[in-house]
């Protein structure tokens, strides 16, 4: 593994964790290389990688498959595991429990990226999402 800072850091990390993920029998998406599922005896496991951050999503009655991943994760790979994740890679996430719903927003983001390109915040223009764009127009 590559010192910290290292200019190949990020890529040997994600290339550990891809192995590391695969062979414990997960899939890897084929549009979108970070995200890996696993399902096993009827459990479920949704794991998104980033270089070294992994964030993983199971329903109450899957923990058992988790306690058994993150028990093998953490012998090959140093960790912290948080409970619940409000951001993510710059993604803001919000849950809400009553309407079984989770937002990600890329709001952290566009701000960043608004500060570096576009300093004189005088210039932004602020725009809204239309009525007609919910979750229920797409389905």
């Amino acid at each position: 593994m590559a010192l910290e800072g290292g200019r190949q850091n990020g890529h040997l990390w994600q290339q550990a964790n891809t192995h590391f993920l695969k062979s414990y029998g997960f899939t890897q998406f084929w549009g979108e290389p970070n995200i890996f599922t696993l399902e096993r005896d009827g459990s479920f496991l949704l794991v998104i990688a980033w270089i070294d951050d992994l964030t993983i999503a199971y329903a109450n009655n899957d923990k058992n498959l988790f306690d058994q991943f993150e028990t093998a994760y953490g012998k090959r790979f140093k960790r912290k595991i948080f409970a619940c994740v409000d951001k993510f890679i710059g993604l803001k996430i919000t849950r809400n429990r009553n309407a079984r719903t989770l937002t990600l927003s890329q709001e952290l983001y566009i701000e960043k990226m608004a500060d570096r390109f576009l300093p004189n915040k005088a210039l932004r223009k602020s725009t809204t999402t239309p009525a007609w764009f919910t979750d229920k127009a797409l389905r």
